[in-house]
């Protein structure tokens, strides 16, 4: 039996994992994923308009930075970034990130947390860290010591 409910989940949730996957190509195709060719003025201004743009504008070639899939041209932290903007730019109802700014310095984690501060209003969004500073972006925080919630309440 076919599994309809796939491709629905698939176009409401998005996730950062912590083990990020790029594609041999572009900057840009690993942002689309599909159809880049058709969608780089979109992208673009979907990175000016959320902040990205600084950061991928910076690279030699910028968006058209060939990243490999290994990720072999880009740090841990500059992949944690094409991942954020992947899953943000496809615009989910639920976004899960799991430790999505360990690997990046504290001006580039700030520019995340920020963005995804505002974010919060369009989209449900799920935080995995181990950091408490991270954790304060949240409405609600749950702690999970020996796979039990050990506290759970406001940031504050």
């Amino acid at each position: 039996m076919k599994n309809v409910y796939t491709p629905t989940w698939r176009n409401i949730l998005a996730t950062v994992p912590q083990e990020i996957k790029l594609v041999n190509g572009t900057l840009i195709e690993n942002i689309a994923i599909a159809s880049a060719q058709d969608e780089v003025l979109a992208i673009v201004n979907f990175c000016i308009a959320n902040g990205f743009n600084k950061y991928f504008e910076a690279l030699p070639q910028g968006y058209f930075k060939l990243v490999g899939e290994e990720g072999i041209n880009l740090s841990g932290g500059q992949k944690q970034l094409v991942a954020v903007a992947r899953e943000l730019y496809r615009k989910p109802q639920v976004l899960l990130l799991d430790e999505p700014t360990a690997a990046m310095d504290r001006n580039t984690e700030r520019f995340i947390l920020q963005l995804l501060n505002q974010l919060k209003k369009e989209m449900a969004i799920i935080l995995i860290t181990h950091k408490m500073h991270t954790a304060k972006i949240c409405d609600r925080i749950y702690i999970i010591e020996n796979g039990l919630i050990t506290a759970n309440g406001k940031p504050s």
